[in-house]
């Protein structure tokens, strides 16, 4: 997806044994096998800066293990992200609520509801710090 104000985004829905992946408009979609993380052991990461990502939303089942270290992960690499309340779930109610609690205070994730946020124009989201393009080696 990119918004208009440039910013590239990919939505993320993680599952307790995989992770499936979309960023529009060219509708790049699929699907990784992961363990808690859709980072670990997988090509995410080549895969996200490969399409210009920035921005991640990051929704899915067991918000307190695969959702939260996935975010964790993103966040380590400097995605801006997003954790809508209501597109994430665990066992508890409780373990949903402390997840989303560490994704906003510590990964700096915006948790509002899905229908709050505004996709045309993410330039407002929490965290200062966007994913910059990695310097590689001239070819």
């Amino acid at each position: 997806m990119l918004s208009s104000d440039g910013t590239q985004v990919a939505l993320l829905t993680c599952t307790t044994t995989s992770l499936s992946y979309a960023r529009w408009p060219n509708s790049v979609r699929g699907d990784v096998y992961a363990k808690h993380s859709g980072f670990y052991s997988t090509t995410l990461d080549v895969l996200l800066e490969y399409l210009h990502v920035d921005t991640l939303i990051v929704t899915g089942i067991a918000a307190n293990i695969c959702v939260l270290f996935t975010a964790n992960d993103a966040y380590m690499r400097d995605y801006a992200l997003y954790a809508p309340e209501d597109c994430v779930a665990s066992n508890t109610p409780e373990e949903t609520s402390n997840a989303l609690i560490q994704m906003h205070k510590v990964l700096k994730a915006d948790i509002r509801d899905l229908a709050e946020i505004d996709f045309t124009n993410l330039a407002g989201i929490e965290t200062a710090n966007r994913r910059q393009p990695r310097r590689g080696a001239a070819c």
